[in-house]
């Protein structure tokens, strides 16, 4: 993770991706794609987010951010879950930013996207 240093500039990689200006710095638009096979009987999920979460809060805990708001919204449809889930992240990151001061810091961006499959008995 981190930026893609050419010459004396770093790129932030969530900003660049699909530049072709930065081919000749090493950046490709072309994404690696994996495949992970589950077990039926196993929820998945995954989230994907921008720095502007994941420099406030690490995977694990983003992770459990989620699973505890899953947890308390269970009789909610699925996409019902995921987009709230998502949203709180989001809102959870930005109160990290801030961290309590009383004056409004810098915020960086943050954006994420959830994608959940929750098998029900």
């Amino acid at each position: 993770m981190g930026n893609l240093w050419f010459g004396p500039v770093g790129v932030a990689m969530t900003r660049a991706l699909g530049d072709s200006a930065l081919r000749k710095a090493g950046l490709i638009s072309n994404p690696e794609i994996s495949l992970h096979r589950t077990k039926a009987s196993q929820n998945a999920a995954v989230l994907l987010g921008t720095d502007g979460i994941f420099d406030v809060m690490s995977a694990e805990l983003a992770l459990d951010f989620i699973k505890n708001l899953s947890e308390n919204h269970r009789d909610e449809t699925v996409d019902n879950i995921a987009d709230s889930a998502a949203l709180q992240l989001v809102l959870k990151s930005r109160e990290l930013w801030q961290n309590g001061l009383p004056i409004e810091v810098k915020i960086d961006d943050s954006t994420c996207v959830l994608f959940s499959r929750i098998m029900t008995p």
